[in-house]
């Protein structure tokens, strides 16, 4: 790992990807006192389940009101550097568990999305249709 390490941060580009994602992760693997992590994967569905989703950090789990509606605060990281994105208060029943690690979280961002397949379950075949223009 030491080596790969090495190797990895003497590429300039590739250096400067790789110690914010893994500055990152140090971050968010921080427990707090309770020994539970500080912040989780959780998925947002915007407008309800159905609508569009978005993988996210819950910053805490204790929900705040909002305009007199129970809300989490959570995280919703920017790609490719997942250091920075948006605080948003979103109404609890939005929020849904993610089964995903901080890492998986991290890869995904940071490659765009392209290594969603290598973590969350892929949908039945069905005949591909291209996004429309």
């Amino acid at each position: 790992a030491r080596m790969v390490d090495g190797v990895v941060r003497r590429i300039p580009l590739v250096r400067s990807v790789y110690d914010l994602a893994h500055r990152f992760v140090g971050l968010l693997q921080q427990r707090d006192g309770d020994g539970t992590r500080a912040m989780r994967p959780v998925w947002c569905h915007f407008g309800g389940r159905g609508g569009v989703s978005a993988l996210a950090l819950l910053s805490s789990p204790e929900p705040v009101l909002v305009n007199q509606l129970p809300c989490y605060a959570l995280i919703v990281p920017t790609a490719p550097v997942p250091i920075g994105g948006g605080l948003l208060y979103v109404p609890v029943d939005w929020i849904s568990h993610a089964d995903v690690g901080m890492e998986a979280l991290t890869s995904i961002y940071v490659s765009m999305g392209v290594t969603s397949p290598q973590f969350l379950p892929l949908a039945p075949a069905a005949p591909q249709r291209s996004p429309s223009a």
